[in-house]
């Protein structure tokens, strides 16, 4: 998960201006497959 150029880690912290705008979500899957994710 990415908000701009910053990549999202355990312990990463953010301010609100910076996560004003959607995120980029990338992750390997596997077709036919369901998955949830959650950003808290």
């Amino acid at each position: 998960v990415k908000y701009g150029d910053k990549q999202v880690n355990l312990g990463n912290e953010f301010k609100p201006t910076e996560t004003k705008d959607i995120p980029e979500v990338h992750y390997e899957h596997e077709g036919g497959v369901l998955y949830t994710l959650a950003l808290t």
